[in-house]
């Protein structure tokens, strides 16, 4: 899981730097909306089935909550590409953004699952892989149009490999209505909260583009979710670490052990962040270029806002995993979504990017006392 992330953390780094080189920043900015709001969708639309997943696949109940999962994706797919379409200005581009990401993570938390790290990682480079390919394919003449069905068509690239991985581990029997009838409460149970959870959480990620957008302008934006994309890396790592304890954590065994590594791991990747300003300024300017070297102090303090989300990590997974308190994590979430919110309004018009980040410190600074108590 760690070496699978950094090789995808890299490449995904990378197709982020080509769109925001040669859209520059006003296009990049524009593109990061849309981009944003198929994101966006994708995790409300998720409905929680993706924790689910994880937390009754870890057991015996497989084959049930996929099949659940499985339906509910094909109707969001069935419901997404009409509402998208009458929306307009190019949403139906979030749609599919948003659909290729449900189908991937339908494959990717099914992995996790039942801990196949090595096919969970096989599933993503092999979709970032396909990723920088096009982008370098039609690299001459990338609009924004172009790099949303890029991001869309390697996801489905990916969940198409990732769900022959699944056949052949299922041994082709991977869906059972049965089971799915015999799991339908308890997973609506769980899950419910999740969605709730998870959605005002996806929301309050999700709203910086918008609002910036709104106060500050394209030019701005595009600035902004450089250095968030630059930041992304580390959430990525957030996740891949989760990924592995939240199984462990489901699976009700050595949890006192396994909170104790998965603290280690959060603040040694703590300590690491309090290093990465040093060299930021060079490290932009070299691959996003110097039209973007006014995200050197964006970066710097997101990259410090992000060490009380790793430190958050582990109480977090445990709430939601091992005591399966999933009634939690909503109330946590409205309280970032409104700190959030707030943050922007007030910051962003005074400091621009810069407030941006000093909102997301706030956010972070939120989820670590509610989650360390």
């Amino acid at each position: 899981m760690s070496a699978g992330t950094i090789i995808n953390s890299l490449l995904g780094l990378i197709f982020y730097i080509f769109i925001a080189r040669l859209l520059g920043p006003s296009d990049f900015g524009n593109f990061s909306l849309l981009l944003g709001f198929g994101l966006l969708a994708a995790e409300v639309g998720d409905l929680g089935l993706g924790s689910a997943l994880v937390r009754f696949g870890s057991a015996s109940e497989l084959r049930g909550v996929f099949t659940i999962t499985f339906i509910q994706r094909i109707i969001l797919f069935l419901v997404f590409l009409p509402v998208s379409f009458m929306l307009g200005n190019n949403f139906y581009l979030s749609a599919l953004v948003a659909t290729s990401l449900q189908l991937l993570s339908l494959i990717t938390q099914t992995f996790l699952a039942r801990q196949k790290y090595v096919f969970f990682v096989m599933t993503n480079i092999f979709g970032n892989l396909c990723r920088l390919g096009l982008v370098l394919a039609l690299m001459w003449q990338l609009k924004i149009e172009n790099t949303l069905l890029i991001f869309s068509g390697a996801n489905f690239l990916a969940f198409s490999l990732g769900f022959i991985l699944l056949m052949v581990y299922f041994k082709k029997n991977m869906f059972s209505l049965t089971e799915a009838k015999q799991m339908f409460v308890p997973v609506w149970n769980f899950s419910r909260w999740v969605a709730l959870s998870f959605g005002i959480s996806s929301i309050g990620s999700k709203i910086d583009i918008p609002i910036i957008y709104a106060l500050a302008g394209s030019s701005v934006t595009g600035i902004y979710s450089s250095a968030q994309k630059l930041v992304s890396v580390f959430s990525q790592v957030a996740v891949s670490v989760e990924g592995v304890f939240a199984p462990k954590f489901s699976a009700q065994t050595e949890n006192r052990r396994f909170f104790k590594e998965y603290v280690t791991i959060s603040i040694l990747v703590s300590a690491g962040l309090l290093v990465l300003p040093v060299f930021s300024g060079l490290f932009i300017s070299l691959i996003f270029g110097t039209k973007y070297i006014s995200a050197v102090p964006v970066f710097n303090l997101m990259a410090i806002a992000f060490i009380p989300f790793f430190l958050a990590g582990p109480s977090s997974a445990s709430i939601l995993y091992r005591f399966g308190k999933s009634n939690y994590n909503l109330i946590v979430s409205v309280g970032q979504l409104a700190v959030g919110v707030l943050g922007y309004f007030i910051f962003v018009p005074v400091l621009g990017a810069i407030g941006a980040a000093v909102a997301t410190l706030f956010i972070n600074l939120f989820g670590l006392l509610a989650y360390i108590k």
